[in-house]
This record gives C-alpha cells, sequence and structure tokens, in this order.
C-alpha cells in the first residue's frame, strides 16, 4: 500500500487513498520506551494487519513458517507502510528512538491470543544484533 505524502506550510499529510482492499475494524498506535523492545513476534490467527511508519524507522522480519525458510526483512521509513498477511510469523522493532507505528486490522479484537514465539526467538540466530530483547 503506498501512501502519498502532501506538504506546504502548514505541515504535512500522510493519505491512504486506496484501501478498497484492506477494510480497517481497528488502529492503534505503538511508541517504544527504547529501540529494544521487541513487539510482535507471533502469527495472526483470522486478521490481516496494514502497519504505517508515522515516524522514524521501523524493522520487520517476517516470515511463514517456524522453519524459518525465506526470512524477509523490511525497513519502514516515515509514510512507508507494510502488510502482514493471516499466518504470516512477523515481529518489529525500532531503529530510531523517535519511532511511531500505526497499526490497522482488518478484525476486531478478540479474547483470544495467536501462536507466539518466546521473545529470546532470534538471539541464537545471524539477526540477533538487531533482536536483543530487553525483558520486562
Amino acid at each position: 500500500m503506498k501512501t502519498k505524502k502532501f506538504s506546504d506550510d502548514r505541515g504535512e499529510i500522510f493519505a491512504f487513498n486506496d484501501l478498497t482492499e484492506f477494510k480497517p475494524k481497528r488502529l492503534y498506535v505503538v511508541k517504544n520506551w527504547d529501540k529494544k523492545t521487541v513487539r510482535g513476534w507471533h502469527k495472526n490467527i483470522g486478521e490481516n494487519k496494514l502497519f504505517v511508519c508515522v515516524k522514524g524507522v521501523i524493522m520487520f522480519l517476517t516470515f511463514a513458517d517456524e522453519h524459518e525458510v525465506d526470512i524477509e526483512k523490511t525497513i519502514l521509513k516515515e509514510g512507508e507502510s507494510f502488510q502482514v498477511l493471516e499466518g504470516v510469523w512477523n515481529g518489529w522493532k525500532a531503529l530510531t528512538d523517535d519511532a511511531i507505528l500505526l497499526g490497522l486490522s482488518d478484525a476486531k479484537l478478540l479474547d483470544r491470543d495467536d501462536e507466539r514465539l518466546d521473545p529470546h526467538y532470534f538471539m541464537s540466530k545471524k539477526e540477533k544484533d538487531y533482536w536483543a530483547v530487553r525483558d520486562r
């Protein structure tokens, strides 16, 4: 999904003019306290999500199954968007201290949890420098 940025002397607008295929039912905004916070490490069941980097830079890792075949790394800069489809494992973290992420979901919030991975999942992997986890 492409966003279109409009700027003038008053400020900026990021427009989403082609949401015809994605029908959001809820949205949320996330700002982490620091860059060591990792979010996600789950796969959505019965839900597709669209993420927009509102500010800063954010990195996603996605893969189709827990065997990590074809890990895809996606970097989002301000105004860029990324869709995570149902059944895709995903996790994300901020690469800048000021990062803000807007999440849109095509499902109502349900009283269930998606399938989750251990938060330390990538510590033994080649991406471990990016995914060091700060425990709660």
